[in-house]
């Protein structure tokens, strides 16, 4: 939608309302051009491409990244970073609508499952059933057993039966064939406490004897990389250890790594709460077992309701803390119309620091040349749609301010010093000469006049040519002088609306 009247207009684009503040409290607005407000660009169908698509379109059309919003979401069945929706359907004029796409994370990493027993299974029926539900962390490893065929399926760490994630480290056993059936990873008779070795290696202790605490401490102390991880599960008590990834009394050099799992607690699984009310998240915690944290912000809804929450479902310990975002309302703005760019700059910054700076509001500025002082705000618009009072809109929403940009001084380069001074005088403002010789410019004629906006009684800066300073050599130019061409208001005014 085209904002202001005049012919003559900057655009002023803030990228948030408390960056342009520090921008005016300092040398002034930062100037950024924007494109045609008015180009009839329609948006296309992003869904089932990647969200760097999207941005890439906007980026060679010259449309702000402020107007895509990206909502992120697990599922099941649509890979990381992929669109499974937008708000504004394909086809329509974009403008100055502000898209929300709905982005997949692929399969949340938390999902729970039961692993199956693959006794007798082969390789290639492991990978497929470990693939077909997207675990990340499964590796491979072969131990000598001459009883089956190679690559048949021996054991699973954790063990068939037991609840893993997603995510957590699973490690397969496979056999390898023609050995004795003893594993060939080096291990030693088992070490509660494990430590150096005289060859330099280090023997792994049996992290069920050591507390979590501990446990990276160890590692530390032996050169080894500990690292502690959780798994929700009612198998365990909470802190109680469930499994290494590497076994008790098996040798392992320097700088590996060790993945030590304890119990984090009996597994809660989150459903979400958004959409619902704080007192509906409060009881759904309580029945639970949940540690609640509510953080109030401007949201798309009514106060009261949860528009946020993390995290957001999935499988939780028992007594975890869930943050919930609630809703105080919509975001108010005031109508700064009449009043200065400043009053302006400095009311949306102190909302948008409100709530945990959730309101995110940003404007732009369309200047008009007109008879009003620099700086004062003529029409002030929200979402393209004209504001009249207090209004209450949307998180992220855009204000745009048309601002007087004071009045105009037409360029009157060429023109004789009477014509600028009748100009100057009819707008109500002051001029200050200087002087200058020119072998090109005729004596009385200007060279240069300051076109910026003006306030009433503000000083005009020009220079008036004096002539050559040789006149023995001058001869004068053979085109016709502005003189005789026409008035300068009416050149001046063609020539500033170019």
């Amino acid at each position: 939608m085209s904002i202001g009247y005049a012919s003559t207009r900057t655009k002023v684009l803030a990228g948030t309302a408390a960056a342009l503040l520090v921008a005016l409290g300092g040398t002034g607005i930062y100037l950024l051009l924007s494109g045609d407000s008015e180009k009839e660009l329609t948006l296309p169908d992003f869904t089932g491409q990647t969200k760097d698509k999207a941005l890439a379109w906007a980026d060679e059309n010259n449309v702000s990244e402020d107007q895509f919003v990206f909502e992120y979401s697990f599922d099941e069945t649509t890979d990381a970073d992929v669109i499974m929706g937008q708000s504004v359907p394909a086809d329509t004029v974009l403008g100055d609508s502000i898209v929300t796409f709905q982005v997949s994370e692929g399969a949340d990493p938390e999902t729970m499952f039961i692993l199956p027993d693959f006794a007798g299974q082969s390789r290639e029926s492991v990978e497929a059933w470990f693939n077909e539900h997207k675990f990340s962390a499964v590796t491979y490893e072969t131990k000598e057993d001459k009883t089956v065929s190679d690559g048949t399926f021996l054991s699973v760490n954790p063990t068939s039966g037991k609840t893993v994630r997603r995510k957590d480290t699973v490690i397969v056993t496979l056999a390898g064939g023609g050995g004795t059936g003893e594993s060939t990873a080096g291990n030693t008779t088992p070490s509660n406490q494990g430590g150096v070795n005289s060859d330099g290696t280090i023997t792994v202790p049996d992290f069920s004897t050591i507390a979590w605490s501990n446990a990276t401490g160890w590692g530390t102390q032996n050169g080894v990389n500990v690292k502690v991880q959780w798994e929700a599960t009612a198998s365990y008590q909470p802190e109680q250890y469930i499994r290494q990834s590497v076994a008790a009394g098996s040798k392992v050099n320097k700088n590996d790594t060790i993945v030590v799992t304890y119990c984090s607690g009996k597994p809660v699984n989150l459903v979400s709460q958004i959409g619902k009310t704080k007192n509906d998240a409060q009881a759904y915690c309580t029945n639970n077992k949940l540690n609640p944290v509510f953080i109030e912000v401007y949201g798309n809804a009514d106060a009261g309701v949860i528009v946020g929450m993390s995290p957001n479902a999935g499988i939780v310990p028992e007594t975890a803390q869930i943050t919930f975002q609630v809703s105080v309302g919509y975001v108010p703005v005031a109508d700064y119309t009449g009043k200065t760019t400043d009053d302006a700059a400095a009311g949306i910054a102190a909302t948008n620091a409100k709530y945990n700076s959730s309101a995110n509001l940003k404007y732009e500025i369309n200047y008009e040349y007109t008879g009003m002082n620099k700086g004062t705000i003529l029409k002030q618009y929200i979402n393209g749609v004209e504001q009249k009072g207090t209004t209450y809109c949307g998180t992220g929403s855009l204000i745009s301010l048309t601002v007087s940009g004071g009045i105009q001084v037409p360029n009157m380069a060429g023109w004789s010093e009477e014509q600028l001074l009748n100009k100057l005088n009819e707008l109500g403002l002051k001029a200050s000469k200087t002087e200058q010789y020119s072998d090109s410019v005729p004596m009385g004629t200007i060279m240069w006049n300051d076109t910026e906006g003006k306030n009433s009684m503000e000083t005009v800066a020009y220079t008036v040519s004096i002539g050559p300073e040789n006149w023995d050599n001058w001869t004068p130019p053979e085109e016709e002088t502005p003189a005789t061409a026409a008035p300068a208001e009416e050149n001046a005014g063609e020539e500033n609306n170019g």
